[in-house]
């Protein structure tokens, strides 16, 4: 399946790798990106040089001011009607929008916005727990969200309203240690 990606993703894939890289900040972009100028630059020169490079972090300042703008707007949105659950949950209780006790505010404010603002795109995935029994009996129960990073949204296709009909996900599943059943490896 992994050969199936959209044309869309070949195409970006090496801007979102590089604009991931410069969001972030870290060393990982200099080790990738900082190349040596010519052969009369000696190894121990360029070295020394990505010692010295600065990472990218003004990149990182500038988006966060522009997702902070935003995200002091979200505040003022209102959200009405729907189920008890979810309007708790909008608010964080019940475990939250994400069930680790995020309102939905700060769910937008801290994945969605930066992942926008960074990448132009991010997938929000909205699951709900296995309810046994009757509709009655699933109590606080609720939908839950978490995100696909554009680089785990591998494929996808559109009907002609406009409407998504397949799409191809990533998903990060952990090898766990079989006597404290931690996670030990990332396999995909």
């Amino acid at each position: 399946m992994i050969e199936q990606l959209h044309p869309d993703y070949v195409t970006n894939i090496l801007d979102w790798e590089k604009w991931r890289l410069v969001y972030e900040s870290g060393d990982a972009y200099v080790e990738k990106y900082v190349r040596q100028f010519s052969r009369l630059e000696d190894e121990k020169d360029f070295k020394d040089r990505k010692i010295f490079t600065p990472t990218p972090n003004f990149a990182k300042g500038a988006v966060n001011e522009v997702k902070n703008a935003i995200f002091q707007r979200i505040a003022d949105v209102k959200r009405v009607g729907g189920p008890v659950t979810y309007q708790k949950a909008c608010i964080g209780e019940i475990g939250g929008v994400d069930r680790a006790g995020a309102s939905m505010n700060w769910f937008l404010g801290h994945y969605v916005l930066p992942e926008l603002l960074t990448m132009r795109k991010v997938g929000v995935y909205i699951d709900m727990p296995k309810i046994g029994g009757s509709v009655l009996s699933k109590g606080a129960k609720h939908p839950y969200l978490y995100i696909y990073t554009a680089e785990s949204i591998l494929n996808w296709d559109y009907d002609s309203q406009g409407q998504l009909v397949q799409l191809l996900l990533r998903d990060n599943i952990y090898e766990r240690d079989e006597i404290t059943g931690l996670p030990v490896a990332l396999s995909h």
